[in-house]
């Protein structure tokens, strides 16, 4: 579902890195609590975002396993009057396993 949100060079690279099997295995769900965003710039005349993201993780029964935070770069452009990612980057900031 994400496709009509990426431009058509960038979906390819992640449908790429699917079937190389690069991809990071998800939990079986995750409920975010908090979206912050941090900063944003111009790069290039094109809008630059980072964005905080905290999540709880939950397993198949929805039982809270623990907790993540991370943060997302986006880089967007206009496209046909859409707004589309061209990139993102996610970088783990920390996880906590239920005691």
């Amino acid at each position: 579902e994400s496709k009509k949100y990426l431009t058509p060079e960038f979906y390819k690279e992640l449908s790429l890195a699917e079937e190389n099997n690069t991809k990071v295995q998800p939990f079986a769900y995750r409920k975010v609590q908090d979206i912050s965003y941090s900063r944003f710039s111009l790069v290039n005349g094109k809008p630059h975002w980072i964005a905080s993201v905290n999540a709880e993780l939950l397993d198949e029964k929805r039982k809270v396993t623990g907790t993540i935070e991370v943060e997302f770069e986006l880089d967007l452009d206009k496209r046909e009057n859409n707004w589309t990612v061209t990139y993102f980057a996610v970088t783990g900031k920390g996880l906590k396993e239920n005691e």
